[in-house]
């Protein structure tokens, strides 16, 4: 299948997985709909790029150095997954977005969530339980709840 665009995301977490670091894109995100709304970090796969090489670039983008090579350090690849978003350039096309995991103890979840992000808004951190009420990203979400059920 050929697919409109590949991207790359991260779930940043803790061990439990009941605490996430997201990013809230600002009042200038591209897509309308999507502004101040909540989604990983990551973003596209370039021409001649692998998913890897993408994935460690858009965490230098969004993150100073020391914690992005924290973040990358403590990362692997999870699945990738089609999703077909509602808004955008892609809409109703597929989308292969290839997820990652970075697994970061809850007292390096805190200091991160007190630097200051590259792109977006902010980030910042989320309980588990607080997920379903904010904006998210549409179109991820699928992702997320499958990214919760395979790890329980």
């Amino acid at each position: 299948m050929k697919y409109s665009y590949d991207g790359v995301a991260v779930v940043i977490t803790n061990p439990s997985k009941n605490l996430f670091y997201l990013q809230q894109k600002d009042n200038s995100y591209a897509i309308k709909e999507y502004r101040l709304g909540y989604t990983f970090f990551g973003g596209g796969v370039e021409k001649n790029e692998t998913e890897k090489e993408a994935f460690k670039r858009e965490i230098y983008e969004e993150f100073n150095q020391s914690v992005a090579e924290h973040i990358i350090k403590k990362s692997k690849r999870k699945f990738s997954q089609i999703i077909f978003p509602i808004f955008g350039q892609c809409k109703n096309k597929p989308v292969k977005i290839i997820l990652f995991e970075s697994l970061l103890s809850n007292k390096m979840l805190k200091k991160i969530s007190k630097t200051k992000v590259m792109e977006g808004k902010r980030g910042v951190l989320v309980k588990k339980a607080k997920l379903q009420k904010i904006k998210f990203f549409d179109d991820l979400m699928g992702i997320f709840k499958k990214y919760l059920l395979e790890s329980n």
